[in-house]
């Protein structure tokens, strides 16, 4: 291979270590998995049948910024920040538990974290099984289909590893959620949770390709630098 042709490539290759826009990203994406977390045991009933968790507001976002991840960082380090929030998510979640069994005398702190009920315990659970799958098929598609096109059809890998990603995560989120936060979540609305969700946050990431794809172009020339 031509001296000056692998010289050009190393060059280009984003420079992660240290990087602040690395830092930056797998930072975002940890916060985004706590509040997730917490605003899930909070659903909003629209009608009969559209339900949606409160956390989809809000998780979606974790989806652009792993696909940012793995389009400038590639497949290794995506899965380094899945499994770093996994563990930060773990941690939080442990650490709001044994808050509440501190003798405080505020019921209402267990009430708000759902701890009498179980509710936050059992939406964590459903959370990181769902949030394992989602995200690792997420990136995974996403670096398959990046080996393929290359960096052309950004929008085609960005949309097809989201559907992938969000349909298994929406389904195995809702239903582990009927199965340990029942109070919350009821079988009869699974379907309609799993649809409305799925639609909600691919309409969601669709929205917000742009932004996704100017971040995209800014980041990787500062990397590139």
């Amino acid at each position: 291979m031509n001296i000056n042709k692998v010289k050009t490539m190393e060059k280009n290759k984003p420079q992660s270590k240290n990087s602040f826009y690395f830092t930056l990203l797998c930072m975002c994406f940890v916060t985004i998995l706590i509040l997730s977390n917490i605003a899930a045991s909070n659903t909003i009933n629209i009608n009969s049948f559209i339900s949606l968790s409160a956390a989809e507001l809000l998780f979606p976002l974790s989806y652009i910024i792993g696909d940012l991840i793995v389009e400038i960082y590639g497949f290794k380090k995506a899965r380094q920040v899945i499994v770093i929030g996994l563990a930060i998510t773990l941690f939080s979640c442990v650490f709001l538990y044994i808050t509440t069994l501190l003798p405080s005398g505020y019921d209402e702190y267990n009430t708000v974290f759902g701890f009498l009920t179980g509710g936050v315990i059992g939406i964590t659970i459903a959370s990181i099984l769902a949030y394992l799958v989602g995200s690792l098929s997420n990136a995974y598609i996403m670096q398959r289909l990046k080996e393929k096109h290359k960096e052309k059809k950004f929008f085609l890998r960005a949309m097809v590893s989201t559907l992938v990603g969000e349909s298994l995560d929406s389904m195995i989120f809702i239903t582990f959620c009927c199965i340990f936060a029942s109070q919350y979540y009821s079988w009869d609305k699974l379907i309609s949770f799993v649809i409305t969700i799925t639609i909600v946050k691919i309409l969601f990431e669709l929205i917000l390709f742009p932004l996704t794809k100017y971040l995209r172009k800014i980041i990787r020339k500062k990397e590139q630098g």
